[in-house]
């Protein structure tokens, strides 16, 4: 399977496309930290208008690309994204 980067830079046309952000989270007991959600996209006419988003799903990077790798090439639908991050979570 081709990874993230790769998936997304190609010309699949793709109706929903998912996307790892990597965000700074602040937690009283544990100090600073990055965590990675994922967008979602619509993908129409050439044009890309964000749908939906999940934040600190994981620190893990390599995870959350999975995800949307995953996500992306199945076109899960975004009505189904929360329920399909909990189920992915070891």
């Amino acid at each position: 399977m081709p990874d993230i980067q790769t998936i997304h830079h190609t010309n699949i046309p793709f109706h929903w496309q998912y996307q790892p952000v990597r965000k700074q989270f602040s937690h009283p007991d544990g100090g600073t930290y990055f965590s990675y959600g994922l967008q979602v996209y619509r993908c129409q006419n050439q044009l890309r208008e964000p749908v939906a988003y999940i934040d600190d799903i994981s620190v893990c990077q390599n995870f959350v690309e999975d995800l949307a790798l995953r996500f992306t090439v199945h076109q899960l639908s975004p009505v189904h994204l929360y329920d399909s991050v909990i189920d992915a979570l070891p």
